[in-house]
C-alpha cells in the first residue's frame, strides 16, 4: 500500500482518529468544526526568489514553496531583491475552495518584513480583490501578523491568495539588508537591497459541519 506523508498542520479541538485513504494520489480531510491550515503543502509560486547567486547548489534554499511547507522553523521564502521597479508578491494556488476562513498567519523571517502589505484573493488568478490591508507595521524579529477581522464575512470562492508588498521597512538595522556587492538595487551608499522574507503562511479554516465544500490535497503516491 502506498504511504502518504503530508505536511498538514491542524488544531484538534477533541480527540479524533485521522484515517487516511489513497486514491490516485489524493486525500480528502474536512471534519465538521475543526480548524486547519488549507495552504500547506499547496503549490506557490512568487515576483522572484533570492538563488544565492552565482553559487548554483543553493538555487533551492529560499524558494517560494518553502513558505507553505509547515515548517517555518526550518525554511522560508526570500525575494531576490534584483530589481527596484518589481512588485514583490507571494501567492499560493489552492486545489479546491477552502470552507469558511477563521484566520491568516503571516510569519516573516528576522527583519525581513515590510511596512505595508496587503493579502489579495482571486478566482481565476488575473482578478484579485484585497482582503486585508496593512501599514505602519514595525520592522519587529521574527514578526508574526495574525489576521481575522472580517474573513467570517468573506465568500470562500477564491482558488488564488496573494501577499503584496507595498513599502519596506529599509535597512532599520544591519540584517533587514543584504549587501552582496553586485546588486544593482541599492537604497544608499553601501549597495544594499532590499529582501523580503516569509517563513509561513498560513490560511486557517473551519470544516463544513455539512461536510461540502471539502478540500482536496494533492499527495503523491509512493
Amino acid at each position: 500500500m502506498p504511504i502518504i506523508r503530508p505536511a498538514w498542520a491542524f488544531v484538534w479541538t477533541a480527540p479524533f482518529v485521522l484515517v487516511l485513504l489513497a486514491a490516485s494520489g489524493q486525500a480528502e480531510v474536512n471534519f465538521p468544526g475543526v480548524e486547519f491550515n488549507a495552504a500547506v503543502g499547496q503549490p506557490a509560486h512568487a515576483s522572484s526568489y533570492y538563488d544565492y547567486a552565482p553559487n548554483a547548489l543553493h538555487d533551492t534554499v529560499f524558494v517560494p514553496g518553502n513558505a507553505n511547507d509547515g515548517f517555518p522553523d526550518d525554511t522560508s521564502w526570500w525575494s531576490a531583491g534584483d530589481n527596484a521597479s518589481e512588485q514583490v508578491f507571494w501567492q499560493v494556488n489552492m486545489s479546491a475552495r477552502a470552507p469558511q476562513l477563521s484566520r491568516i498567519v503571516v510569519r516573516w523571517h528576522g527583519f525581513l518584513s515590510p511596512r505595508s502589505y496587503r493579502i489579495r484573493v482571486s478566482y481565476d488568478g488575473e482578478e484579485f480583490t484585497s482582503i486585508v490591508a496593512v501599514t505602519n507595521l514595525s520592522a519587529a524579529y521574527d514578526r508574526v501578523d495574525n489576521h481575522t477581522e472580517g474573513l467570517s464575512k468573506i465568500s470562500p470562492t477564491f482558488l488564488f491568495v496573494r501577499v503584496v508588498i507595498g513599502e519596506p521597512n529599509v535597512c532599520s538595522d544591519e540584517f533587514a539588508c543584504v549587501d552582496d556587492g553586485n546588486s544593482s538595487v541599492t537604497t544608499n551608499s553601501t549597495n544594499e537591497r532590499v529582501l523580503y522574507g516569509i517563513r509561513e503562511f498560513e490560511v486557517w479554516a473551519k470544516g463544513s459541519r455539512n461536510g461540502l465544500p471539502r478540500l482536496s490535497f494533492n499527495t503523491p503516491a509512493r
